[in-house]
């Protein structure tokens, strides 16, 4: 299991199985769309990926269902989740939430290794700025 800073997600909005292009889904093709979805932040290319990875995914029958309904958008090179970026995080945002998350929690180390115990680590970039 990897550890809490390396998790990554996708949202999904808590109507969106009642939406007009959701709810005539069948459950093939709605399981689909989801696997769409969480490889395509997997692949950490917002949205996109090769049309070859796409074809091998689910049955022809749910592919068709997700092109044909405006859920996947297909190029001779690409299948691209259609509005991904509305909804979903980007690539950079999420590299930006991930280093938020670890600068967090190496100022909390260094307050409970460094300054709790009084202790200087000429290593550690914190104690560098407080010596400065």
């Amino acid at each position: 299991m990897p550890n809490r800073e390396e998790i990554t997600y996708i949202l999904v909005h808590d109507r969106m199985p009642s939406h007009d292009k959701i709810a005539p889904l069948t459950d093939t093709a709605f399981r689909l769309m989801i696997e769409a979805w969480c490889l395509a932040s997997v692949l950490g290319k917002d949205g996109k990926r090769l049309r070859r990875t796409w074809d091998a995914m689910g049955t022809k029958n749910s592919r068709v269902e997700l092109t044909e309904g405006g859920l996947i958008e297909l190029t001779a090179a690409h299948a691209t989740v259609h509005d991904y970026l509305d909804i979903q995080r980007s690539q950079v945002e999420i590299g930006k939430a991930k280093e938020k998350k670890s600068k967090a929690s190496r100022i909390a180390n260094h307050r409970r290794w460094h300054i709790n115990k009084g202790v200087s680590d000429p290593e550690c970039e914190f104690c560098l700025k407080e010596v400065a």
